[in-house]
């Protein structure tokens, strides 16, 4: 179960990543939105506060997400649902449905992709950036290697990678009945200022790994995996960063 105050408050690398595609959108004649795997809300009430006319709409799976959101966020034209990114019914259309940092959760990001496209208006956008091949793959690898280690291997019994971090191949596939304008792996870099902004990005985003461990043990996790580094940690990113219209 995800801690949605933690993610909210911890996210900042997600949180940035999202507003740099914000930053690149046209929101002027937008008049309904889409945000799927909203999380706890923070990047749908951004887009909300860009487009106060628009109608938002935020969904997550996780139910305790969509409570925290609706909670914290929620306002008229702002409104938060249960539902599966994987499975997207809506009797409406949307005129920009977009996915920030959510898709990759999946275990299989291209469907969503096409579901997703498939509820974009005939003028509308569909914007969507998620983790690629390659994606963390510095930590990822010295998490790996770690969880599989002696000490660490009993707390993980029967762990399996909670990613699908794709090529760009499989969502080539997955948008050829609409016109593409983007799709690309772009490289990011996240920076946390310290051990402890570290432990707490990997407490709110690594939740099937830190769901394993205690307290105690997740605190020695962390501590074998920093080593003696001090000051800001660089966490380097792949994003498959993909924008397409109705064809």
């Amino acid at each position: 179960m995800w801690n949605p105050a933690s993610y909210d408050q911890h996210s900042q690398v997600q949180f940035g990543l999202a507003l740099e595609v914000l930053e690149q959108l046209d929101l002027t004649s937008v008049g309904s939105i889409l945000d799927v795997g909203c999380g706890s809300g923070r990047v749908t009430a951004e887009l909300a506060a860009r487009c106060p006319a628009a109608r938002v709409v935020g969904v997550d799976l996780a139910p305790e997400m969509v409570d925290f959101a609706t909670r914290n966020y929620a306002r008229p034209r702002l409104s938060f649902e249960v539902a599966d990114a994987a499975a997207l019914e809506f009797p409406q259309r949307f005129d920009l449905v977009c996915s920030f940092a959510c898709l990759h959760w999946l275990a299989d990001p291209p469907a969503a992709v096409a579901s997703m496209g498939r509820l974009v208006n005939a003028d509308g956008l569909l914007r969507v950036q998620l983790g690629g091949q390659g994606n963390m793959a510095f930590w990822l690898a010295r998490v790996e290697e770690l969880r599989n280690s002696q000490a660490w291997r009993d707390s993980f019994a029967g762990f399996k990678m909670p990613w699908s971090f794709l090529g760009l191949e499989p969502f080539q596939r997955a948008l050829a009945d609409m016109r593409v304008e983007r799709l690309e792996l772009i490289c990011r870099t996240g920076r946390l200022a310290s051990r402890q902004a570290f432990k707490s990005w990997f407490e709110a985003g690594w939740r099937p790994y830190v769901e394993r461990l205690t307290t105690a043990e997740l605190e020695a996790f962390i501590d074998q995996l920093l080593g003696t580094h001090q000051g800001e940690i660089e966490i380097p990113m792949v994003r498959v960063d993909l924008a397409a219209r109705p064809g």
